[in-house]
């Protein structure tokens, strides 16, 4: 044991001093007198909260990058939301029109607005505060051919479709 210890020591010792030497891996900054860049150029003005705002998001020509669907102008922030039961029935959302059961497991829910560029957020949760939703899973994806809806697929914790209850937040 004691010959571990030593020999594990002096590995210890070697790398404080390799750390030491070479920085420890940490970056050091100086601040320059000037926010200008090296080349000399001056720096762009700052970006404001208003200027922000007012940007749009880039054109898109042949050359460059494709998106799957063209954009669609929204409100900035728009969180939309559904609270969805086992049956199909909405029980309560903000901007959510309608819940429908399509299948075991499967939903579908349509909001009073386009939210095929939006993102989706989903997970299994009871109508109340009574009692702990069953574990299991969820999956959420923009509904095929409705640009207002959203599908849903609810599983059990085993990986078998199964009606379940799930609250559904949709930030476009």
């Amino acid at each position: 044991m004691r010959t571990f210890f030593r020999r594990r020591s002096v590995a210890v010792a070697v790398g404080v001093l390799v750390l030491a030497l070479t920085g420890g891996g940490v970056a050091v900054a100086s601040a320059s007198e000037t926010s200008q860049p090296a080349s000399g150029a001056p720096a762009p003005p700052p970006l404001t909260p208003q200027k922000a705002l007012q940007l749009q998001p880039p054109e898109f020509g042949t050359s460059g990058p494709t998106l799957r669907r063209p954009f669609h102008p929204q409100p900035r922030g728009a969180t939309l939301s559904a609270l969805v039961d086992r049956d199909g029935t909405l029980v309560r959302g903000f901007h959510a029109v309608s819940a429908v059961r399509v299948g075991v497991g499967q939903y579908q829910v349509r909001f009073d607005r386009d939210v095929s560029v939006a993102v989706y957020v989903a997970t299994l949760g009871l109508p109340g505060n009574q009692f702990v939703p069953p574990p299991g899973e969820v999956g959420v994806t923009g509904r095929v051919n409705d640009v207002k809806g959203v599908f849903v697929q609810t599983y059990s914790s085993v990986g078998v479709a199964s009606d379940l209850a799930f609250h559904l937040v949709v930030v476009a």
